[in-house]
């Protein structure tokens, strides 16, 4: 189980984020049903070949 937080300065871009909880065994599953919930969110957490930003 992962426990996810967000950065305040996301909500501009994604107004209904919010903490949550994603069942998941590895990171990149929990990208994957991230991106599945806010549409458009992985393109702030990973680069464009898929590895994940410094700030994350």
């Amino acid at each position: 189980m992962a426990h996810i937080r967000f950065a305040s300065h996301l909500k501009q871009f994604f107004p209904k984020l919010c903490a949550l909880e994603i069942d998941a065994a590895t990171v990149a599953e929990v990208l994957r049903k991230l991106e599945t919930i806010h549409p458009g969110l992985s393109s702030y957490l990973v680069d464009e070949h898929g590895a994940m930003r410094k700030h994350v």
